[in-house]
């Protein structure tokens, strides 16, 4: 695993994000879904708190809560995001 700065980690996470909302009909993402992407590219924050600035922006609306079904997240709840911004 390649631990990133913060920064770095959030410009390439947000961005994944975003491509994800604009491909799927419903525009819903959650955190198991850009967990999974950075275990694929073997990439980790700094700090695990980064994890809780993914989303904190105007283009993105809470619209509910789900189960993580990440394994070191051990079923915590999570929040499902709409993006309301732009195209790709």
């Amino acid at each position: 695993m390649k631990t990133l700065p913060n920064d770095q980690f959030l410009a390439i996470v947000r961005k994944r994000a975003k491509t994800l909302a604009v491909k799927r009909r419903h525009r819903i993402v959650c955190c198991d879904d850009l967990r999974a992407y950075c275990m694929d590219k073997g990439i980790t924050p700094k700090s695990n708190n980064a994890w809780g600035s993914v989303f904190r922006s105007d283009v993105w609306q809470q619209v509910g809560f789900r189960q993580s079904v990440t394994p070191t997240r051990r079923g915590g709840i999570q929040r499902s995001w709409y993006y309301v911004g732009g195209g790709a």
